[in-house]
């Protein structure tokens, strides 16, 4: 395209190739409009170059493919090999592609945090399809609500209505801020509803292997001294 942009490696370049160049102008920590942190978590870095990079520890695949081999509440026509774009969940709300326009613009949603789709971060709302739009454009919600590959998701959004947010940071989570122990999965707590277990005083997700992992923490009001699933 016809246009700068910054590299994955941080250079400049005169002419992007890639779509996340152009937005990497202003998100990639060589600008202060980097810094935009609606939620308060664990890990604090804001440079999406660093959270989408090959050497993060958990990320959406934008640079390159994902880590995890194993995503089956993934919707046709994704898969563990897939690619997103930035645009893909940013753009305009009305129709991004496919209408009548052809708007496809990163800048023009109705939606909070400029999406294409409705994306709740408050906590304690009840989960619906609509709530949870955008996750669910490409995750099967009842693949996730049924249990199929964390036990507890049901629990967590549907009965306790904790928000996808205040456990997965959809971007990614840093080598320079995590670690593949504990941000796997795109682990990275919204501080303001998890606090640390009152027994260990730990705050953080351990990953245990396949499918499962243990938390020290605390939740509305429940301790996880730990808790393992």
């Amino acid at each position: 395209m016809d246009v700068s942009g910054v590299s994955a490696s941080g250079g400049i370049v005169q002419r992007s190739e890639f779509e996340y160049e152009v937005c990497f102008k202003c998100h990639s920590g060589l600008s202060d409009r980097s810094i935009t942190r609606p939620i308060r978590r664990l890990a604090t870095l804001s440079s999406l170059r660093e959270k989408f990079g090959p050497s993060a520890v958990s990320f959406h695949p934008v640079e390159v493919v994902g880590r995890n081999p194993d995503v089956p509440s993934l919707l046709a026509p994704w898969n563990e090999t897939s690619l997103v774009s930035c645009m893909d969940c940013h753009g305009n709300d009305s129709d991004v592609r496919t209408g009548p326009a052809r708007i496809h613009a990163p800048h023009g949603s109705k939606y909070r945090y400029l999406l294409v789709r409705r994306y709740e971060t408050g906590d304690l709302i009840s989960e619906s399809e609509q709530v949870y739009a955008l996750c669910y454009k490409c995750h099967d919600r009842l693949n996730l609500l049924s249990d199929q590959t964390f036990t507890l998701h049901n629990k967590h959004i549907v009965v306790q209505r904790t928000p996808c947010s205040v456990c997965h940071d959809s971007h990614g989570v840093s080598r320079s801020e995590g670690t593949p122990l504990h941000n796997a999965h795109l682990i990275n707590f919204d501080v303001t509803v998890v606090r640390p277990d009152p027994v260990t005083g730990r705050q953080e997700y351990v990953s245990e292997g396949y499918r499962k992992g243990t938390c020290f923490l605390s939740c509305h009001g429940e301790a996880h001294s730990p808790h393992s699933y």
